[in-house]
């Protein structure tokens, strides 16, 4: 292969890379707003099928039913007025994977009661599944 070409792959791929930068944060900016205003089954549509959320203290909600399952008596009972995700590190595997960590705040508490402000670390695991969109493969909160 001639430098040119060379040059050329490797501009190729890191074009590629960065295209789905901004596509799997957008991805990560919708879900935080779906916690805010979307239904249980909106919020575990982000998750792959056969994704996870792990949450300390509890064992991984895996597939799509659990934690829609789990989900659907917390939005009952607790409503969340914002979310903020901010991302620390990302970074593609291939085309269709990437891992994602950083920071969130909360503001949620009991309907009808004082908010409280929620800090915490996140690791996010992403695949884009065949209809093209980036969903969790995993995604683990570790709060403050």
């Amino acid at each position: 292969m001639s430098r040119g070409h060379g040059l050329i792959l490797v501009a190729s791929l890191l074009v590629a890379s960065c295209a789905s930068t901004p596509a799997v944060q957008q991805r990560m900016n919708e879900y935080a707003n779906a916690l805010v205003s979307k239904t249980p089954h909106e919020i575990a549509s982000f998750y792959a099928e056969d994704g996870a959320l792990a949450i300390p203290g509890l064992p991984p909600l895996t597939g799509r039913k659990a934690i829609e399952d789990f989900l659907t008596p917390l939005v009952a009972a607790f409503e969340v007025s914002s979310v903020a995700m901010i991302t620390d590190r990302y970074e593609m595997h291939g085309s269709s994977a990437a891992t994602q960590e950083g920071t969130y705040t909360q503001v949620a508490g009991q309907r009808g009661k004082k908010k409280q402000t929620l800090r915490g670390r996140y690791k996010a695991e992403w695949r884009l599944d065949s209809d093209r969109q980036w969903r969790f493969v995993r995604l683990e909160m570790m709060p403050q």
